[in-house]
């Protein structure tokens, strides 16, 4: 009777766990990021800057980027997210890429940001490629980012994916 008793409890706390995973899973705000990175969710999208681009690059502290990924005239996708959004920098004016990482600012495998809305995501730039010069000004740009899950048709072009210049603040 007793091993019965400690089953039912056993199960009813699993059936609870799971109940928690999947309202927490489910909510937005429930939502924790597992690493340092910073993730926002879409929201309406007040302009503060005008440009071709869809990409806002606002250097930060710390050698920290906050990027924005704003769909502005309908709906932009990331394609084969894989749980991460990966960012590149480039110097102005240059093609070679300078830095490149991952943030985890990604939670399905294709991430589709609503015409209107704003992802942002802050990002840490670390010297692991190469040291990076603080004096130059900088441009980041998204990978995977698409109109659509068919990335040939209607693709987007590189102005419009390439953020505006900064340089990085120490």
């Amino acid at each position: 009777m007793l091993k019965e008793a400690v089953l039912k409890v056993r199960h009813l706390l699993m059936v609870a766990m799971f109940a928690a995973t999947l309202l927490a899973c489910s909510v937005p705000s429930m939502q924790q990021s597992s690493n340092t990175t910073t993730t926002s969710e879409s929201k309406p999208v007040v302009p503060t800057y005008t440009t071709t681009s869809y990409i806002l690059a606002e250097p930060l502290p710390n050698k920290q980027l906050r990027i924005s990924i704003t769909a502005k005239e309908k709906n932009l996708r990331i394609n084969n997210c894989n749980e991460s959004i990966t960012v590149a920098l480039f110097e102005k004016d240059k093609k070679d890429v300078v830095w490149g990482g991952v943030s985890d600012a990604c939670r399905s495998l294709d991430m589709i940001i609503p015409q209107g809305a704003t992802l942002s995501f802050i990002t840490k730039i670390d010297d692991s490629s190469q040291p990076l010069d603080l004096n130059k000004n900088y441009q980041a740009q998204i990978f995977g980012l698409t109109y659509d899950p068919n990335i040939t048709t209607n693709p987007i072009t590189s102005a419009e994916n390439l953020s505006n210049e900064f340089k990085l603040i120490p």
